[in-house]
């Protein structure tokens, strides 16, 4: 016959500490670089309460925009609108009537792509060797930059923010005669990117 020998896995390695763990849903991104969570309203930020049932949950200090609840050992961070929410933690009260608090997790939430206008040159302009281009871009929770490029992506230049509105001058001498794309791409804080394009007619004849 064949024995089989059950090894007991050594303490060290299973983790039961009485605490609570953060468990954010696989769709939800960690930002590493800025230390941050990015989701949209609606969209459950879970916590897991390694204690004793029932629990009571409750945030660790009042939050505007931010709601709570609980399901069995799982507790549920919900916002309700977009911002930015900086050391957010939940507060649970066991069934022993111990308290346990989450370390701090920083919750970016943001729904939409920045929106972005080219205000000039207007479509199908004229230009010889240079024009000025400018651009209207907003977003609710931040524009983090905004870039132009007249090679259809190839390489791309930051552009000058004047309060909301951003600008270049572009240098078409080098550039040969003719239809020239101009692009431009705005990205707001949490990653999300939006673009639009012009075309310019160079002539220098």
């Amino acid at each position: 016959g064949t024995v089989s020998i059950i090894r007991e896995r050594d303490s060290s390695l299973v983790n039961n500490e009485r605490k609570i763990y953060t468990a954010p849903s696989q769709d939800i991104f960690y930002d590493e670089l800025e230390n941050r969570y990015v989701l949209k309203t609606g969209t459950a930020f879970g916590f897991f309460a390694n204690v004793y049932a029932p629990l009571q949950a409750y945030l660790s200090s009042s939050s505007e925009g931010l709601s709570v609840s609980s399901d069995g050992k799982y507790v549920y961070i919900v916002p309700e609108k977009e911002g930015f929410y900086k050391n957010v933690s939940v507060k649970v009260i066991d069934g022993q009537g111990l308290t346990y608090t989450s370390s701090p997790v920083n919750l970016l939430v943001d729904n939409d792509s920045p929106s972005v206008e080219i205000l000039t040159p207007e479509n199908y302009k004229w230009v010889q060797k240079n024009t000025t281009l400018s651009v209207k871009a907003s977003d609710k929770n931040g524009v983090y930059s905004a870039e132009y490029s007249i090679d259809n992506g190839t390489s791309w230049n930051k552009m000058k923010d004047e309060s909301g509105n951003y600008r270049a001058v572009l240098n078409l001498e080098t550039m040969e005669d003719g239809i020239i794309p101009v692009d431009v791409r705005v990205k707001d804080i949490s990653g999300k990117v939006s673009v639009a394009r012009s075309v310019i007619h160079k002539d220098t004849t």
